[in-house]
């Protein structure tokens, strides 16, 4: 799966997406 920041506000790259998806929603993402 590939993650489109550029239709995202405010996500910088893949790590900041599963660093913010586990602090607001508790999912926490593994490679």
């Amino acid at each position: 799966v590939r993650l489109d920041a550029s239709r995202l506000k405010n996500i910088k790259d893949d790590m900041d997406f599963c660093c913010k998806l586990a602090k607001e929603e508790s999912i926490i993402v593994l490679p």
